[in-house]
């Protein structure tokens, strides 16, 4: 996406901060979400569809909170 938006023009950060909630990450813990969030990144780099990396994600998010 960072690429896609630079092609487009300058990128800025924005000045406000953004609240997260940590209850998501809880469950599956820090270093399993990273890693689960990187595999996202190199699914996309490689290829992957959109479709079907939402579909691992949302998997993911049904498992953890199944738990």
């Amino acid at each position: 996406m960072w690429r896609r938006l630079r092609q487009h023009g300058r990128v800025v950060t924005a000045a406000a901060v953004a609240i997260t909630s940590g209850t998501a990450l809880a469950p599956a813990g820090l270093f399993r979400a990273s890693f689960i969030n990187k595999l996202i990144i190199l699914g996309y780099l490689c290829g992957v569809s959109p479709d079907r990396l939402a579909a691992f994600y949302r998997g993911r998010e049904n498992r953890i909170r199944k738990s």
